[in-house]
């Protein structure tokens, strides 16, 4: 058994407002300012896991063979093999 993710779910929102400040010139010349305030709601998701029987693979000689190059590689060292390799 793992949690397995399944997908989002809302759980709320949130209110974001974004205020901006426009100047426009007409024929005139004259300068126009407007501001602006655009607001948005945004959905606040989190994420949903579930527990599901999942096949892996799994290996187990890991550990033996982590073990095994650790301690090939130690000896190749002391020896002096690969010492161009740096």
């Amino acid at each position: 058994m793992r949690a397995v993710y399944v997908g989002d779910r809302t759980v709320g929102s949130k209110n974001t407002c974004k205020t901006e400040m426009r100047e426009s010139k007409d024929k005139q010349g004259n300068i126009t300012k407007v501001r602006e305030t655009i607001c948005k709601d945004e959905p606040i998701i989190e994420p949903v896991y579930q527990q599901r029987l999942v096949n892996e693979i799994i290996d187990l000689n890991e550990i033996a063979r982590r073990n095994f190059v650790t301690t090939c590689s130690a000896d190749a060292m002391a020896r002096g093999m690969y010492s161009n390799l740096k």
